[in-house]
């Protein structure tokens, strides 16, 4: 327990650093694009993470809505998929795309998951990003991306014992699950 309670506060030494180090790469003229590359995150990510902009009536410093709850809430709606809880699985996803998501797909998609790469053992690199320009000409894809415009997804990737997959969920504004991909970590090609 002493190393857990030593390592936590490793971490928390550095994620103030960390803060630290971008804050002097801001004033020493670097753009978020450059601290994003560097972090390994988009440049919009990275300005949430770390940046503030002024109030222009005000002149008060505004933040970016926190996201920690989205990312903890999309690792909540996969823990769920992953213990096979149907009933709170389904009731994180808006009502009206049930039909469209049904827990017969999502469960026999994990299964096909598990299949492949074994039980799950983590999630790692849980972020949150907003939904990307990427259009579909397939008109399911069409329509479910105009609901989602707006929305943020949340990334994660899952640790197998034999593998990784790259968990993606769409939530809407009001915190309901829209969308869920679960693909290969190498995929580059997906509607959100």
């Amino acid at each position: 327990m002493t190393t857990i309670r030593h390592r936590l506060q490793a971490v928390n030494i550095a994620e103030y650093e960390l803060e630290d180090a971008v804050a002097h790469a801001r004033s020493a003229g670097h753009s978020w694009a450059d601290i994003g590359r560097a972090l390994n995150i988009s440049r919009q990510a990275a300005f949430k993470r770390f940046g503030s902009v002024h109030d222009p009536i005000s002149g008060e410093v505004m933040t970016a809505a926190p996201t920690p709850h989205i990312a903890k809430l999309g690792e909540k709606f996969l823990r769920h998929i992953i213990n096979g809880e149907e009933a709170d699985t389904m009731g994180m996803i808006l009502p009206k795309l049930r039909k469209n998501l049904p827990w017969s797909t999502i469960s026999e998609v994990w299964k096909d998951v598990l299949t492949e790469t074994g039980e799950f053992e983590s999630f790692e690199d849980t972020q949150v990003t907003s939904l990307k320009g990427t259009r579909s000409h397939e008109p399911l894809y069409s329509k479910l991306q105009s609901k989602i415009l707006g929305t943020c997804v949340v990334i994660s990737t899952l640790k197998h014992e034999a593998g990784e997959w790259m968990a993606r969920v769409a939530f809407d504004r009001n915190g309901n699950v829209i969308g869920l991909l679960i693909l290969p970590t190498d995929a580059t090609d997906f509607p959100f």
